[in-house]
C-alpha cells in the first residue's frame, strides 16, 4: 500500500537532508558493515549450535514526545526476551538488548543506527516514530541489518527495502473500522483535529477515514491540522465546532487528546468523539468523564475476549506489577520479539543472513502473536483483524470485533 505522494516527497526529502548533515561517509560505512558485522555474537555455542550470545539492538524513543511509548516498548522488549532466554527455545544461547535512546530526534536516530549497523548486532528493532524510523531505515538496509519496526505504521518504511519488516499491525488496516462504528451510530457528520507532522496520521486522516466516510454517507465537515508541539487549543475547539457535526475526531497523540476533549465538553459540545488508535485509556483519563463514550480502532486492547490476550495481560501484570493498564505499545513490543525469536529457530543460526531467511519464513506463515492471528501482507507488512473499542470510566471496552478473514478491514 503507497502512502499520499506529498507525504512520500516530504519523507524523502527529510532524508536528503539528513544525509547532508551526517556526511555520505556514515552511509557508505553502514554498507561496508554488511561485511564485517555479520556473524554477529560470540564466538561460543549453545547446544542448538547457536552462538551462546545472540546480540541485537533497540533504537527508539525513551524521551521526548512519545518516550511514554517508547520506555513500554522497551520493557516488553526485554520482558519477552527473558522469557525466550529462559524457556529453553534457543537451546542454551541468549538473546541481549542494546538500547540506545534517540531522544525523539530523528537525526539522532540515524546516527545510533548507523553505529549499530557497524556493531556485533544481528538485528535491530527500530524507531517508534514515522520521522525517526524513515531517518534509520536506510542504514540498516544498506548493512543488511535485518529491522524490525515495532511501531511505525507509516507504508513508505517498506520501501526503504527487503530488509525492513513490520510486526505491529498498521493502524491504517484497522482504522476503517472507526467509519463502520460511526454509521452504526447514526453519525451524518464529522469535523476532525490531525497532526500535521505526523506522516501516517496526515495519511489516516485526509485520505483513509475521509474515503470511507464518504462510504457510508457521512459528510467532513471541517479537517483542522495542528503541530505536535501545539499546547493551546482553544481555536482549534471553536473550529471543529462549526456547523454542529455529529461527531469530531481527535486524531492526536498524547495528553493533547485529553486536553481538546475536555475543552470541547467545555465549551459546551455535546456530540460523540471519536479518537486515535494511540489514545490509551490512561491518556484518556486526563479529561476525566469528559472522555466516557470515545471510541476508536485498534489492534489491541487488554480487555479483548481473547484467550491469547488475556494470558498475555495476565502474565504481564504479574511479572510488572507497576503497569497498571497493558496497551498496544506492550503489545507491539512483545510480538516484535517473539518475531525476532521465531525468526532465529527459523533461519537455523544467529547471523543476519540466517535471521534475514528465518523472517521470510515466519512471515511467509504467519505467527500467533499477542495483537491476534498475524498474517504479511506483500510478505513484510503485518496485519491483524483490530476491534473498535469506547472508553468508559476509566477503562476500555471492546464492543466490535474485526474481520478475521480479511486482512484489511472493509
Amino acid at each position: 500500500m503507497a502512502g499520499a505522494p506529498a507525504e512520500r516527497e516530504t519523507v524523502v526529502s527529510r532524508f536528503k537532508r539528513l544525509v547532508a548533515v551526517l556526511g555520505t561517509a556514515a552511509l557508505a560505512s553502514a554498507a561496508l558493515a554488511a561485511c564485517d558485522s555479520s556473524s554477529g555474537s560470540s564466538g561460543e555455542t549453545g547446544s542448538g549450535g547457536l552462538p551462546k550470545t545472540i546480540n541485537v539492538a533497540f533504537v527508539g524513543e525513551l524521551t521526548g514526545p512519545v518516550g511514554f511509548a517508547g520506555q513500554a516498548q522497551e520493557q516488553a522488549l526485554k520482558w519477552a526476551i527473558d522469557k525466550a532466554n529462559a524457556s529453553g527455545e534457543l537451546k542454551g544461547s541468549k538473546i541481549v538488548l542494546d538500547v540506545k535512546d534517540t531522544g525523539s530526534d530523528p537525526k539522532r536516530a540515524a546516527s545510533l543506527m548507523s553505529s549499530a549497523a557497524e556493531s556485533d548486532a544481528v538485528a535491530v528493532f527500530g524507531p517508534l516514530s514515522s520521522s525517526g524510523a524513515m531517518a534509520a531505515a536506510p542504514f540498516a538496509q544498506r548493512a543488511k541489518l535485518p529491522y524490525i519496526a515495532t511501531s511505525s505504521v507509516l507504508p513508505a518504511l517498506l520501501d526503504v527495502g527487503d530488509y525492513i519488516y513490520r510486526t505491529q499491525p498498521s493502524e491504517i488496516y484497522v482504522v476503517n473500522l472507526i467509519g463502520g462504528e460511526a454509521a452504526k451510530r447514526g453519525i451524518k457528520s464529522v469535523s476532525m483535529v490531525y497532526l500535521s507532522d505526523n506522516p501516517t496520521i496526515v495519511e489516516e486522516a485526509t485520505e483513509y477515514l475521509p474515503e470511507k466516510f464518504e462510504k457510508v454517507g457521512i459528510d467532513v465537515l471541517d479537517s483542522v491540522d495542528v503541530p505536535t508541539a501545539t499546547t493551546d487549543f482553544g481555536a482549534v475547539t471553536s473550529k471543529l465546532m462549526r456547523g454542529n457535526p455529529d461527531a469530531i475526531g481527535v486524531m492526536t497523540i498524547g495528553p493533547a487528546t485529553a486536553t481538546i476533549i475536555t475543552g470541547l465538553r467545555t465549551a459546551g459540545y455535546e456530540g460523540q468523539i471519536f479518537v486515535h488508535a494511540s489514545a490509551t485509556a490512561d491518556i484518556l483519563k486526563g479529561a476525566g468523564d469528559a472522555a466516557n463514550g470515545a471510541f476508536t480502532a485498534v489492534g489491541f486492547d487488554q480487555s479483548a475476549p481473547n484467550p491469547a490476550v488475556q494470558q498475555f495481560v495476565q502474565e504481564y501484570k504479574a511479572d510488572n506489577p507497576d503497569v497498571t493498564t497493558v496497551n498496544g505499545w506492550h503489545a507491539a513490543g512483545a510480538d516484535a520479539a517473539s518475531f525476532l525469536v521465531e525468526a532465529v529457530v527459523a533461519g537455523n543460526g544467529a547471523s543476519r543472513e540466517d535471521i534475514h531467511s528465518g523472517m521470510q519464513k515466519v512471515a511467509e506463515a504467519g505467527f500467533d502473536g499477542v495483537y491476534g492471528p498475524i498474517q504479511f501482507i506483500d510478505g513484510r507488512d503485518a496485519t491483524a483483524p483490530g476491534m473498535v473499542v469506547e472508553y468508559d470510566g476509566g477503562a476500555m471496552k471492546v464492543i466490535a470485533q474485526g474481520d478475521p478473514n480479511k486482512p484489511i478491514q472493509p
